[in-house]
This record gives structure tokens, sequence and C-alpha cells, in this order.
């Protein structure tokens, strides 16, 4: 059910929309059309499904798709004509509400308590690995932990066009780090190694395209060399994490219950270190896999049942409330893999056309310079959203925006010229 934000939330929302149809503003907004359009894909599953058999959708899950549509078509319309600097304020809104999440959590207080998510396997034999994890006003650390992802990406974005001071950057971008680790979600330190990596590789190309060009061509505006740094530490903190503190091995137990195997995690000695990245990178995936009280080892079904689903309707879906395991109410029902759950919801008609959003923006980045900034921001929540299903997020929504409009920035400023008056500096 939606809780008392959700309902103010929306109700602004619905109240900014309103007034934009009262000023006639919503129809020459290009992004607002883009969104409705591929709103309107999203949903033939739903439609069908309303017509051939109306029982499978699920109420709160359309309820929750509306309230992200009206929260995203809400700010892309307060968004018009100052598009970074809207950016600029959800990038420090998320940040602040992070780092003040962790205050109430690590500072005594009534509250802290609510602040920490507390979880303990099931079966006797996992019980050693009950732990905590920063949930923050919400019921879900993996909401904390996407949230983290975004506002790093976001602040890259900020910090590239030149829309706030480095003296705000810096401390926020640490803020989202450490509360992100806080969150002890492997989907987290994962995004983040990647990015790192992909950080890294940008610049090497910049430097070696540089040196035979006699010119830059991927960056636009300025290098996010803040970011960058803060990567750079983060990075460091995670490799002595997994180095020095001991990684974590998948082994297998038979559970009394099922007789399956499952996965879980051994401490390795602090000696045996990996010799390479890529170990690192294959130790990292295989923690994701095993994350979340181990329910991670269960992701590869999700997926192969997913798949295999799929192909029984892949042209529009199942619609909202789609059910992996229909006649097993207390089975996971969700593939936790934003793309394949868009395909079980929408078909390859939705996927499709948000596929066609991100060529498109690709060959827009190449055209335009902004190339590497779109990389940045939508690596650390791709690699993120590859382990968790963050449709419903209108923050995730909100990024697809600010990617498509930093691949499109030459030809919008060509269109309204002047609306980035207080971004000069970016060029």
């Amino acid at each position: 059910m939606a809780g008392p934000i959700e309902w103010v939330v929306a109700t602004v929302a619905l109240i900014v929309i309103m007034d934009g149809l009262r000023r006639r503003e919503l129809h020459k907004n290009p992004y607002i059309w883009g969104g409705s359009i591929l709103l309107a894909l999203l949903s033939l599953g739903g439609f069908w499904a309303l017509i051939v058999d109306p029982a499978r959708l699920g109420l709160r899950d359309t309820a929750s798709y509306l309230f992200s549509f009206l929260v995203v078509m809400a700010f892309l319309n307060l968004a018009r004509g100052r598009e970074v600097v809207a950016l600029a304020v959800l990038a420090v809104t998320i940040a602040t509400y992070l780092i003040f999440a962790a205050l109430v959590a690590l500072i005594p207080n009534p509250f802290t308590p609510l602040m920490w998510h507390f979880i303990a396997s099931s079966n006797e034999q996992l019980m050693w690995h009950a732990s905590s994890r920063l949930q923050g006003f919400s019921d879900n650390p993996n909401q904390i932990a996407f949230l983290a992802v975004s506002g790093l990406g976001l602040l890259a974005y900020v910090e590239n066009r030149a829309a706030l001071s480095r003296k705000v950057i810096i401390p926020l971008a640490i803020g989202c780090v450490v509360v992100g680790a806080m969150t002890h979600s492997d989907s987290f330190f994962l995004a983040l190694l990647t990015l790192m990596v992909v950080f890294f590789a940008i610049h090497i190309v910049e430097f070696v395209g540089g040196g035979r060009n006699g010119e830059k061509k991927i960056w636009k505006g300025n290098r996010p060399h803040t970011i960058t740094c803060i990567f750079l530490l983060a990075f460091a903190g995670v490799l002595f994490v997994l180095l020095e503190g001991g990684e974590e091995r998948l082994v297998s137990l038979d559970t009394e219950s099922s007789g399956e195997e499952v996965a879980v995690d051994e401490k390795v000695s602090p000696g045996e270190k990996p010799r390479e990245l890529n170990e690192l990178v294959d130790r990292e995936l295989r923690r994701v896999m095993a994350a979340d009280a181990h329910q991670g080892t269960v992701r590869i079904e999700l997926w192969k049942r997913a798949v295999s689903l799929g192909m029984k309707s892949p042209l529009v879906g199942y619609g909202p409330g789609y059910k992996l395991a229909p006649g097993e109410p207390n089975a996971i029902q969700e593939a936790h893999n934003t793309v394949l759950d868009l395909l079980l919801i929408s078909g390859i008609v939705g996927l499709g056309g948000l596929l066609a959003l991100v060529l498109l923006a690709i060959r827009g980045g190449l055209k335009n310079g902004h190339l590497a900034i779109l990389i940045v921001m939508g690596t650390g929540v791709s690699v993120f959203a590859m382990f968790h299903y963050v449709g419903r997020q209108p923050v995730f929504w909100i990024i697809v925006f600010a990617i498509i409009y930093a691949a499109s920035l030459d030809r919008v400023l060509k269109w309204r010229p002047g609306f980035l008056a207080p971004n000069r500096g970016a060029t």
C-alpha cells in the first residue's frame, strides 16, 4: 500500500501536470512527448491483458507505474528550459537525503532502529550470516543503494556541465559512496567497480585519441575529475575490504527442506588474494549472486523462468502484475532483472522502444561529443539494474531522460537558444 509520502508526491505531481495543461505547455515539451510514447509502448501488454485476462493485472503494480509516470512527467514539465539546473537539484536532493538517513542511523535517537534492516537466513546452517543493512526511511536497503548509484551518476553530469561548485559536489559524492557501502549491497559494489573501470577506460581512450588526432572528442564540458578521484578512493576501499578483510567464496550446502544446493559465503583466508582484476570482478560477481541473505543464488533460475515465460507472449508481454510462479504465493514472482522484467511486462514492443532510445542516445553522443558522460551516467545504473528491478523507480526514468537530453544537447540548444545561460561555463 502507498504511504503518506507517496500520496503527497503524487498529488503534487498531478497539480504540476494539470497546471502545465492549463498553460498549454506540455505539448511543447519534446521529452514529455517521448515519455508518453514510451509509456504507451510499455502499456500495450496491460491493455492486451485487460482484454484477454483482466484477472492477471495487478492493481498495486499498475498504480505504482502510474505514480512513476506522474512524477516523471511533472519533473519534465518543471525542468523545461532549465534541464541542467533541474538535474543538479535532483542530484543534491538525493545525496542530501542519503546523508541525512545515514546520520539518523548512526547518531543514537528513537528512529535509529528503524534505519536498519536486519536479515537472517531461515536455514539454521546459515544463521551466522545475520547482519544489518542501512535501509533509511524505506523498507529495502537496495532502494538506498540504487539512489546512491544514481546520485553518483547525476553528480558526474552536474560537474561536467559546471552546474555546481566542486566544493558542494565533493561532500555529496563522498556521502553517496559511504551510504551505498552501508547498505552492504553487493550490486552497489559491483556497479561501483564497473563504473570505476569504465571511467578510467574513457580517460585512457581520451588520452590516446587526443595524442593521435590532436584533439579530444569524447568529452565536452568540464572533465568530472572530482568524481574520478572519489571513485578512485572508493575503489581503493573496496579493494582493501575484499583483499584484506577476506573474500567470500561460494560453496554448497544441502537444505533439509528441498534437498537442493544453496550457494553460501565462506570466508577465504586474507592470504588468498586475487592476482588479476578479472578475478576480482569474477569474485565480486559471485558475491552479488549470493547477496541478500543468499536469495541472490536463485536469480539465475528466476532468469531462466522469465525467458521461458516471455517466449509464450513475446510481442506485448503480460502487463503489470505478472507472476513467474502464479501457483506459489510465497515464491519470488519477479525476475530481479530490469530487462527481463520489462520484457515480461511489455514484451518486445515496449522493451524495443526503450532500446531504441538508448541507440538514439549513443548515436547522438557520438555526434555531439557527449558520449563519455552518457556512458558514465548509464553504466552504474545499468549494472545495478541487471540484479534488481528498478522500473518502478521514477529516478530510473529521469536518468533515462537525462541521457537522452545530453545526447540531444546541441539540437536542444539550437532549438531554444540561451536557455542554459546559468551554465555558460560548460561547453
